[in-house]
């Protein structure tokens, strides 16, 4: 993103569907060896300052720009999502607006008769997922943060499963439905008196 001229995306696959999809000009990147020599085709000389998003970039991936653009002050860009709304366009708000308006609307088909006892929370979690999905909600959430980049569309929990730690950073965990992914709906069935704690 030059500061003047046109922004490109260099992408390394599914450049068809990028230049198909980007309003950017879109560029083949065969391997981010030759990043650098890509930069200075587009802009004549390696730029003086390039921004990074530096608060969740591994060192490794920064080490690899820094060798790629020898010279440039590698500078934070911007505050992630999570920092302030101001730092960004409402063309990057609006989907989250709909994702969680389409995240409500399937939520509330526990009122239409979705919910009953003894149904597990994971037969549960997916019928409300069925109602999201039909309204729009693409099924993850992005996080910005290290090594999590998405998370699923939600925890469902009932009763004691809401009391259940696990490593990830949310005021919910539960138990998941295996200790492979320790997070989310598990197999318990939701119990009389439980529905309201959803």
């Amino acid at each position: 993103m030059p500061a003047d001229g046109v922004p490109v995306l260099f992408t390394r696959k599914t450049v068809a569907r990028a230049r198909a999809e980007s309003p950017l000009s879109v560029e083949p990147l065969p391997s981010l060896r030759r990043l650098g020599e890509l930069v200075v085709e587009r802009c004549g000389d390696v730029p003086a300052s390039v921004g990074l998003e530096l608060d969740v970039l591994p060192v490794a991936q920064f080490r690899r720009y820094e060798s790629q653009l020898p010279g440039a002050a590698l500078r934070r860009h911007r505050a992630g999502p999570g920092a302030s709304e101001g730092h960004q366009s409402p063309w990057e708000i609006a989907p989250r607006g709909r994702g969680g308006g389409a995240c409500r609307r399937g939520v509330s088909g526990a009122s239409a008769g979705l919910l009953r006892e003894g149904l597990s929370e994971a037969a549960f979690a997916g019928l409300i997922e069925a109602e999201a999905r039909a309204l729009g909600h693409q099924g993850v959430i992005r996080m910005r943060a290290f090594n999590a980049a998405r998370c699923f569309y939600g925890q469902l929990l009932s009763g004691s499963s809401g009391a259940v730690p696990s490593y990830l950073d949310t005021p919910l965990a539960g138990t998941g439905l295996s200790p492979a992914i320790a997070q989310g709906a598990s197999f318990k069935a939701i119990g009389r008196g439980e529905a309201h704690r959803l």
